[in-house]
């Protein structure tokens, strides 16, 4: 980074300080009693060779965006164990938005800009949507993950500019599950559907084990086990970065051996695709909005019947704990949210606990 500042003297005269700063080096710094001058010297700086023969260029002069995106997607975001899908459609976004840039030219001011782009844009998979706040801050984060990256491992600049945008508060999270009506709506819905598509058994699978729907996508019929004492479905390199294992009930069972039974495709996948002969795993997207459409679910999103899962199991007497363990979260807080729910369990615990040991 190179700039120019105007220093008056005690005589009342005006000189010209130039400062040029590197990444990993030294800042330089010079005055001169004419602009033109601090000009010229801070061209010569940037031409001039360091004591390693290095040329002193500047980094973030020299790498756009979308070179640091392409880096990343190429070397680092492999390591991750999870969301690498979701992460590449943020980077690829931002590619597409400022990619043209020079990595050092990009501000905190066009990056706030972006963000609300971001806001109001129709979303890309949901036309009758856009994104949403929390969403527009996983773009965010994503971002500021490659800025990191680009300044502590490569040293293309010296700062985050992502560090001083304001995010949008997310409260307290999404919490929205379905009634008995509407899980009954929902149901004879995609039952419609299940002799073109395998909607019905996905959807009863995620409601009965609290799945992400990139999870239940993967499943491999390997992961399956059905003929053990206890069946269950094992659901590997979920979020968190660990497999969880999920037991199934009787009509679970006996539907996934159905499924599976008539299944005609030579494939590794539990939902394949059928027009790639199962080379890839089953996209549901558009057969859900119109599922939801027409089962008229109001402010309802495929991620809901995890948290309806989630909610029946606290009503039914589940403690956090084990509703923790079902969803695979790593700790507790995640899961305060359904709390509320457990109160009617809980007073019962209390109840039996007070009439059977204080009764006095």
């Amino acid at each position: 980074m190179a700039e120019i500042r105007i220093r008056n003297t005690k005589k009342g005269q005006k000189k010209y300080l130039a400062v040029v700063r590197i990444v990993g080096r030294k800042t330089r710094s010079k005055t001169f009693n004419r602009k033109s001058d601090a000009d010229r010297w801070i061209v010569e700086m940037e031409q001039a060779k360091l004591n390693d023969g290095a040329s002193f260029l500047y980094q973030y002069k020299k790498h756009t965006m979308a070179e640091l995106i392409d880096q990343y997607i190429s070397l680092i975001l492999p390591q991750r164990k999870s969301q690498q899908k979701t992460y590449k459609t943020y980077l690829i976004w931002w590619k597409n938005k400022i990619g043209h840039y020079f990595v050092g030219d990009v501000s905190s001011s066009l990056i706030a800009k972006c963000r609300d782009e971001l806001l109001i844009e129709p979303h890309p998979t949901r036309n009758d949507e856009h994104r949403s706040k929390i969403t527009v801050n996983r773009y965010l984060a994503c971002l500021s993950i490659v800025f990191t990256y680009a300044v502590n491992e490569l040293e293309w600049l010296n700062k985050n500019p992502v560090h001083k945008v304001k995010k949008f508060p997310e409260g307290k999270g999404r919490n929205r599950f379905l009634s008995e009506d509407e899980i009954k709506r929902l149901l004879k819905t995609c039952y419609k559907y299940s002799d073109k598509n395998d909607i019905y058994l996905f959807v009863k699978l995620a409601l009965a084990t609290g799945a992400r729907y990139g999870e239940l996508q993967r499943l491999q019929k390997q992961d399956v086990f059905l003929d053990n004492e206890q069946p269950f479905v094992l659901f590997r390199n979920t979020k968190n970065g660990e497999d969880k294992a999920v037991a199934l009930t009787p009509e679970m069972t006996t539907l996934l051996k159905e499924h599976l039974v008539k299944q005609t495709l030579i494939t590794n996948y539990v939902f394949p695709d059928y027009e790639s002969k199962g080379k890839k795993p089953k996209n549901f997207t558009k057969t859900w909005q119109k599922v939801r459409k027409e089962a008229q679910l109001v402010d309802f999103r495929f991620h809901d019947l995890r948290h309806t899962c989630a909610s029946y199991l606290a009503i039914d007497g589940c403690s956090l704990l084990q509703i923790a363990s079902i969803l695979g979260h790593k700790t507790m807080s995640m899961v305060k949210r359904y709390a509320h729910l457990t109160t009617q369990s809980t007073a019962q615990a209390l109840y039996n606990m007070t009439t059977k040991y204080m009764n006095y």
